[in-house]
């Protein structure tokens, strides 16, 4: 018993605390429109009831004139019969055009504040996630990533944000509606409100525990369907050449057919209810007005009371029902909601050996390793041990030794996008930590074997994450000059406007290198990391390449890992890494 009062507490605290953590993240403008949000569906609601107030006194008033002025004010009793009836008329046509426009205007800004307010979170998860550091974006799932910010922040939209603001909405109509038909006829209108809302908790109560498995199965399946359409890209090759379309179409289909069986699901509990109330509706009208037939024999009297009760449950249903439908939706999609709210709360703060940090100055000349050690968080042994070493403006060193020595590791400290788990990273004798990485992070560009490349225009990709209005177009050409890259440039069609296609497929293994190196000048990179540049390329290509890098700034430092010795012909220095260890050497020794 105790346990299931604690799963209650703890669901309705988790409801709670997500509701407190989208409101804090949203901007004052969102909240400022949904506090308005709240004002207009109380409005809304106010004016539905007045339409429906009035028909009582306008369907008398044609069925028993005499008796309906009798509660007019005095002047109302002194017009003429025409006029009454032409004033009454327009006060209830009046009364109903602008319940009819409200209501317009309050599902026109209900759901464009909606899908706004799913906007905003899916910028702001995905500004958090490529914001985390690199050490948790190198963690993130791209399937997940991509299912988060499109399927499961739809879901929040459509499970989660539309339903509270329909169950504003809706809630306000019921509640006034309801409040008018007490003063009406109370007992008739607590007869029919236990009776409907029983029968909505009998149903809730029955589907609760398949909404919940549902929620978690569609929040699972969602997740391997994106993550099987990536892998049959990345495969494509493999795909053609084993023949294996039918293997991953059957993937495909089986868990689309899952989902959308589940979706299926869901939506009949959401809508079957409203088929039954219906029904039960019209014929609680017809019996009403049997009965009244059979009591009173005379029923005149009753139809401004019965066409009443009518309209009033023309409006109820369909908002009774909205709020049940916006309760399955939410509990429909709990398990997705959980992982949107998760990825909305604060990231926890950057652990850093570092006290204090100050800014670094973009004219450096000296980089120090001191007494550096580096373990990942999934090996229980050290990835580098002791690690001293000085690095001097403008020196070109060559990194190689064992695969899996650290190699790229010693990269990614000195670039600080891995913070040591002893020992300090110096710039200019300034500790580099998480707290100044900004500063550094301006100094230095990375060149990988693969270029990552945007599907966009050649100065796009140079200028890489730079609105067009804000590129310098003269130094992106001086960049590929100077990379020897602007006479391939000038052969392609559109010259610096042509499309580089996904992932750069419209580029040579060579052309993808010097744009990496051209976006590395173009932003003014004083530490230039080249990792394993040369390893796709043939022996012509990757000579030419050498002498483009060769022939770089000597005001640029250089850092090349590769496994090769042509690649680091030119290099003054070099630093071998072998099992966490390192080798300071004046020349390549294998």
């Amino acid at each position: 018993m105790n346990n299931k009062i604690n799963k209650k507490i703890n669901k309705y605290h988790f409801w709670i605390e997500s509701i407190s953590v989208v409101w804090k993240v949203i901007s004052r403008q969102r909240k400022l429109q949904f506090i308005t949000l709240i004002g207009l569906n109380t409005f809304s609601a106010v004016a539905d009831t007045l339409s429906l107030a009035s028909l009582i006194p306008f369907l008398g008033f044609l069925l028993n004139p005499e008796k309906v002025t009798k509660v007019f004010p005095e002047f109302f009793q002194e017009l003429t019969y025409s006029n009454q009836f032409l004033l009454i008329c327009l006060l209830y046509f009046i009364l109903v055009l602008i319940a009819g426009v409200v209501r317009m205007a309050n599902l026109w800004i209900n759901n464009k504040i909606s899908f706004t307010l799913g906007s905003d979170i899916g910028r702001i998860i995905f500004y958090k996630t490529i914001n985390s550091g690199y050490n948790n974006i190198s963690r993130v799932s791209t399937n997940e990533f991509v299912d988060t910010l499109i399927k499961k922040n739809d879901a929040l939209v459509s499970g989660g944000i539309i339903p509270i603001v329909q169950l504003l909405s809706s809630g306000l109509i019921v509640i006034f509606t309801v409040s008018l038909l007490l003063f009406v006829s109370p007992i008739v209108t607590l007869t029919l409100a236990v009776f409907i809302v029983s029968i909505y908790l009998i149903i809730l109560i029955l589907n609760n525990k398949k909404l919940k498995e549902n929620s978690y199965f569609l929040s699972k399946k969602t997740s391997q369907l994106i993550q099987i359409i990536q892998e049959a890209i990345i495969c494509s090759v493999e795909i053609t050449i084993y023949k294996k379309q039918k293997f991953f179409t059957k993937k495909y289909h089986t868990i689309d057919l899952l989902l959308r069986e589940l979706e299926a699901q869901n939506q009949f509990h959401m809508h079957s209810p409203k088929i039954g109330l219906e029904i039960i509706g019209i014929l609680l009208i017809a019996v009403t007005a049997i009965y009244f037939h059979i009591q009173v024999g005379e029923i005149t009297a009753y139809i401004p009371l019965l066409a009443t009760f009518a309209l009033a449950a023309q409006r109820l249903l369909p908002n009774l029902q909205q709020i049940y439908a916006a309760i399955i939706n939410i509990r429909s999609r709990a398990a997705v909601l959980e992982i949107v709210i998760n990825h909305l709360r604060p990231n926890p703060p950057q652990l850093t050996n570092i006290k204090n940090s100050k800014n670094l100055k973009s004219n450096w000349y000296q980089i120090k390793f001191e007494n550096i050690e580096f373990k990942y968080e999934e090996q229980n042994f050290a990835t580098l041990k002791k690690i001293n070493l000085t690095i001097n403006r403008g020196d070109r060193i060559g990194i190689y030794g064992t695969a899996g020595g650290g190699k790229t590791t010693l990269a990614k400290i000195i670039m600080g996008l891995e913070i040591p788990t002893f020992g300090h990273l110096y710039i200019d004798n300034e500790i580099c930590s998480g707290l100044n990485f900004p500063d550094w992070y301006s100094q230095l560009a990375y060149v990988p074997q693969s270029i990552p490349l945007l599907n966009a225009s050649i100065i796009n990709n140079i200028a890489f994450g730079e609105a067009e209005l804000e590129i310098d177009i003269e130094s992106v050409k001086k960049a590929a000059e100077d990379v020897r890259f602007a006479d391939d440039i000038q052969k392609l069609p559109n010259s610096y406007d042509t499309l580089v296609g996904e992932f750069g497929n419209k580029l040579s293994g060579g052309q993808k290198l010097k744009l990496g190196l051209a976006r590395a000048l173009y932003r003014k990179a004083k530490l230039l990391v080249l990792d394993e540049y040369t390893g796709a390329l043939d022996k012509d290509t990757e000579g030419e390449i050498v002498n483009v890098i060769k022939n770089l700034s000597k005001d640029i430092t250089i850092l090349i890992i590769s496994h090769r010795p042509e690649a680091m012909e030119f290099c003054e220095k070099f630093i071998r890494v072998d099992q966490g260890s390192i080798i300071n050497l004046n020349e390549y020794k294998s």
